[in-house]
């Protein structure tokens, strides 16, 4: 360890110096004379005037003070830490300037497991590769994804500067987004940004402080010891406030987050295992290709029988459920005649409840013909009896507040039709609103 330079410094100053001997004879002799010469004649000797070596030393003083002043503030200035809000700010100029790089990034987090698998202990995991290339565009390929949350292992996006391609692995569907913007990037995932970092520790403060957050890094936050992150050096910031505690390295250079934990439990986590600034890509890493047989997602969301699993001429499977007014509905019970069910949802507005005078209308025509039978997926009774009562409307409603006959189904969204013959197949399955024209159509077919 080097040693303290204002000591070394005193030290020097108060070492002895030992003038040569010629010199010290020569002083001596002239001493002596200079004595005699007061003695016999009277005359004060030269040494006699005290303020001469006194305004030397007084001097000298001055002089070794004003140096050590001088070192004792370069020594504090170079050994003061910066804050850790000058850190974060110096780590985003930083990453304006970064240049391409392929990273690839691990990580685990309790809150999407929880949304994945609400009631268990176990954690999401995840690690992909971050390819990102500048305006050539970036890339972010999935390589373990478990619980599935981000499309499922071996899903990937791609910017190519002009639109945004999604696949996903886990459903084997792809979309291609013309309006996204650039600034979707997965080095986002890796920024110092203050809002990425609040998102990080899901902590939002009052809208009426804006400043709040950057208040909490001055006073709950140290800069610690510099570190080494997958060979790179790191910049460490340590917050240790119970409520929001966290840990955050940066790169030293570029700025990008190396290394991030959450929670006094580090339950929320990730970190850079291996980058490499200014790779060479392989050509073609930029351009969106979805694998032979992917669905296309635009086209999926027009086909109704992609919303739930159930196949035209198949038995549907049965289910039963609460009605608005009180009973059971047993679907197996309707067998014999035609059933025309309508999934809607109280929460669904316009989308759904433009088709309820048609759906009324409809279920009166062909009472004698067909049962109409219609679900509120993820709805309250409550809500269902006041729209039934305010609409003036009689068709039966089931409350399907669990979700548990849409699950029986399948069913992805709402509205969504489905005829079923007398023998429970089914005939037709149709989505979004349908007018009263559309309906008669579509109940034809069940005495087909």
């Amino acid at each position: 360890m080097d040693r303290d330079p204002v000591a070394q410094i005193l030290e020097r100053l108060d070492r002895p110096v030992e003038p040569p001997a010629k010199f010290a004879e020569s002083l001596l002799s002239r001493l002596i004379a200079e004595l005699e010469a007061e003695r016999v004649a009277g005359v004060p000797s030269p040494l006699r005037r005290p303020w001469l070596p006194r305004l030397s030393l007084a001097a000298a003083g001055l002089a070794l003070a004003a140096v050590v002043s001088i070192v004792v503030s370069v020594f504090l200035l170079a050994s003061s830490p910066p804050s850790a809000l000058a850190v974060v700010q110096e780590a985003q100029q930083a990453f304006a300037q970064v240049p391409p790089f392929r990273a690839t990034v691990s990580g685990r987090s309790s809150a999407v497991a929880e949304e994945m698998a609400p009631g268990t202990d176990i954690q999401h995991r995840f690690v992909q590769v971050v390819s990102y290339g500048g305006e050539a565009g970036w890339r972010r390929d999935i390589l373990e994804d478990e619980p599935p949350a981000r499309g499922g292992a071996g899903s990937f996006t791609v910017w190519d500067g002009r639109q945004l391609g999604v696949y996903s692995a886990e459903a084997n569907e792809f979309s291609v987004n013309p309006d996204a913007a650039a600034e979707a990037s997965p080095q986002a995932d890796l920024s110092p940004a203050l809002s990425r970092i609040q998102e990080m520790i899901n902590w939002f403060g009052p809208a009426s402080q804006p400043g709040s957050f950057e208040t909490y890094l001055e006073e709950n936050c140290n800069v610690l010891a510099d570190d080494r992150i997958a060979g790179r050096p790191a910049q460490h910031v340590s917050c240790t406030r119970a409520d929001h505690p966290f840990e955050i390295w940066f790169d030293g250079e570029f700025g990008l987050v190396l290394r991030f934990v959450s929670g006094a439990t580090e339950s929320e986590s990730s970190e850079v295992t291996s980058i490499e600034y200014n790779p060479v890509f392989p050509p073609g890493i930029f351009e969106f290709v979805p694998p032979p047989g992917a669905r296309d997602f635009e086209e999926l969301i027009e086909d109704a029988y992609s919303q739930v699993d159930l196949v035209q001429g198949e038995v549907a499977p049965s289910w039963s459920g609460p009605l608005v007014g009180g009973g059971t509905l047993h679907l197996e019970d309707l067998r014999g005649r035609p059933v025309l069910i309508f999934f809607w949802a109280d929460w669904c507005d316009l989308a759904c409840f433009s088709s309820f005078p048609d759906f009324q209308e409809a279920s009166q025509q062909w009472a004698d013909r067909v049962a109409f039978v219609s679900v509120d997926f993820f709805g309250s009774a409550e809500e269902a009896e006041k729209i039934m009562q305010n609409g003036g409307y009689t068709f039966p409603v089931v409350v399907d507040s669990s979700g548990a006959v849409g699950e029986a189904w399948g069913l992805e969204s709402v509205p969504i039709w489905v005829l079923l013959d007398a023998d429970g197949r089914v005939v037709e399955i149709r989505l979004g609103p349908q007018a009263l024209v559309e309906l008669n159509e579509l109940l034809a077919r069940a005495s087909e």
